[in-house]
């Protein structure tokens, strides 16, 4: 992988998360800091580079909860690199089959960043109080694109 690399590193996610660039983002909320290091477990996933990346959690049945955290200088045409690699590894080198993400109302890019990924909106939920757009992408969608 160019873009992004596996990594255990909770610093560094921590600091992103918490920078405040991106914690509005991704906070939902929640009072910080917030602390990512118990996500950094056998079974979940931390692909990073120096701008921060992306947290793929287990849901069971294959199924990963993508959760993308980057500050702005690794956002847009970088961001997205990065996204197809993590495709490329999570579906040939893990058990998923599928990979979803929230992307809350109002966060425009979020959602574009998905559809860019070749994600599809798939529902609607309310997550902690915020409603958000699921979108998602199959191992079988992946390997049609």
């Amino acid at each position: 992988m160019k873009h992004v690399q596996l990594s255990r590193d909770a610093q560094l996610l921590n600091r992103v998360v918490n920078d405040p660039s991106v914690f509005d983002d991704v906070s939902f909320g929640l009072p910080g800091p917030l602390d990512c290091t118990p996500l950094l477990t056998d079974g979940n996933y931390f692909f990073a580079n120096e701008h921060g990346g992306f947290l793929l959690v287990a849901q069971g049945a294959g199924i990963y909860e993508a959760h993308t955290q980057f500050l702005p200088d690794g956002r847009g045409r970088k961001a997205l690199l990065a996204t197809k690699e993590v495709q490329e590894f999570m579906f040939t080198q893990t058990d998923c089959v599928e990979i979803r993400t929230d992307c809350p109302h109002g966060n425009e890019k979020a959602a574009v960043m998905a559809q860019w990924a070749g994600m599809r909106r798939v529902c609607i939920k309310e997550l902690m109080g915020v409603p958000c757009d699921v979108y998602a992408i199959t191992k079988e969608d992946w390997l049609c694109r």
